[in-house]
């Protein structure tokens, strides 16, 4: 995955590039098909026929407008709307006009819906408008800005919601539904892929792992097809976006327990990478019993280290059947807990809950998470961490736990812990872990 993103990343976002030279008098012509807009001119050789697929947008270029001076052929006005028009998507319109013109050399950037950048040297005049609706048509956002005379200049335009995490993150889930035509079972999905971090991630790269004697039937975007499943490629995400691909597999040919379709995404960010993982489990044969013996975790927690308040868990989950594993381990913190750093990056960390998803444990293979947490007071915490399993093509598992008990000294600058405190009785670990949870 990361050397195909290596070589996606020359086509990471859509350029429009505009050098205006004198012809004769047309407006632009633009045509609009299925699936891309082609913005094309009559009268300047300067600027390229472009192709602009929509999918890559996560939402449609739907105007480009030029209208020229018929007596000189020179730029008089040019706007540009990004997504269906402001009424129709209630969402943001980024739009540049030129007039007057008697110079204009100009490059735009255009990332989506919600960011652009432009770098214009002009003699004439320039106006810039930037609206921004919320999901209760109010307008939260209303620039107009105008520029009469001779200018080079530079913009940056990005409309954006206050992000979930304060690092570069990718959030991916599925949704599987299935139904049945004449002799087939076909099983729906839905994926969703938001960017919940602080950074654009570009380009974007999503697989989907098909379970075992699946056919690919349909996709709402164009797939790349691996030996077991397939990919899509899309330029970026901006942080506040989502995309989504809705998959169509034939799995009249599966014959196990649990269907289980597994998903990947990772988006580019300078030389590093932010992925994520999820699986969709559909129940195929309600009569089957779970097993315990196929997986085995342990939870180990480490307090040796420079700082007293800091806790080091390392989670261990070993596949001990035949059978390709997913996994979702689930630890949720301790009170007076929160977590600082995690390997890998949690897939969701919420009101204390964090999850991981893990969506390929080979035959024998275990899997490590390593996580660090800060203590906001001293004293007896104890952890416990559930995980929940779903072989491929194999029987089912029941979910299986682990608990760990730390012992914190007191530590400087640490917050009172609330409530009634048990005395120190010289308790034993199983008693100082009940006393613990009330």
């Amino acid at each position: 995955m990361r050397r195909l993103l290596g070589l996606l990343i020359v086509g990471g976002c859509i350029i429009l590039a505009l050098s205006v030279c004198g012809g004769s008098a047309d407006q632009a012509d633009t045509t609009v098909d299925l699936s891309s807009i082609r913005v094309s001119e009559k009268i300047s050789a300067s600027r390229e026929v472009q192709n602009i697929s929509s999918s890559s947008f996560g939402g449609r270029f739907t105007k480009m407008t030029v209208i020229r001076n018929p007596a000189t052929g020179m730029a008089m006005k040019e706007s540009y709307i990004y997504g269906d028009s402001l009424r129709l998507a209630r969402k943001s319109y980024i739009g540049e006009e030129y007039s007057s013109i008697e110079r204009l050399d100009k490059t735009t950037v255009a990332r989506g819906l919600g960011a652009m950048e432009t770098e214009a040297d002009f003699s004439g005049t320039a106006r810039y408008r930037v609206v921004s609706k919320g999901d209760t048509d109010m307008v939260e956002i209303d620039m107009d800005e105008q520029y009469s005379g001779e200018y080079a200049l530079q913009r940056n335009v990005r409309l954006q919601r206050a992000s979930q995490y304060s690092i570069p993150h990718i959030s991916v889930k599925k949704e599987g539904t299935l139904r049945y035509e004449r002799d087939k079972t076909l099983a729906d999905y839905a994926i969703t892929i938001e960017n919940d971090g602080v950074r654009t991630l570009e380009p974007v790269l999503v697989r989907d792992l098909f379970p075992p004697g699946a056919a690919f039937v349909s996709s709402d975007q164009r797939p790349t097809f691996t030996t077991d499943g397939a990919e899509w490629s899309f330029t970026h995400i901006s942080p506040g976006d989502v995309l989504t691909v809705n998959l169509v597999l034939d799995v009249s040919g599966f014959r196990g327990a649990d269907l289980v379709n597994r998903v990947e995404a990772c988006g580019g960010y300078g030389e590093d990478l932010a992925c994520a993982a999820n699986y969709s489990t559909i129940e195929i044969n309600w009569l089957s019993w779970g097993a315990a013996e196929g997986i085995s975790i342990r939870n180990e927690a480490d307090v040796a280290g420079p700082v007293p308040n800091r806790v080091r868990y390392t989670l261990k989950v070993e596949n001990l059947g035949d059978e390709t594993l997913v996994a979702t381990a689930t630890d949720r913190l301790p009170s007076g807990m929160r977590l600082i750093a995690s390997s890998p990056t949690f897939a969701a960390y919420e009101g204390g809950v964090v999850r991981w998803n893990l969506v390929d444990i080979g035959p024998g293979e275990t899997k490590t998470i390593v996580y660090e947490v800060e203590a906001l007071w001293s004293g007896s915490f104890m952890n416990l961490v559930e995980v929940e399993a779903s072989s491929i093509g194999g029987p089912p598992l029941r979910p299986v736990t682990a608990r760990s008990v730390v012992d914190l000294e007191k530590f400087d600058g640490e917050l009172p812990r609330p409530g009634w405190q048990p005395p120190s009785w010289g308790l034993g670990e199983a008693e100082r872990a009940a006393l613990s949870i009330f």
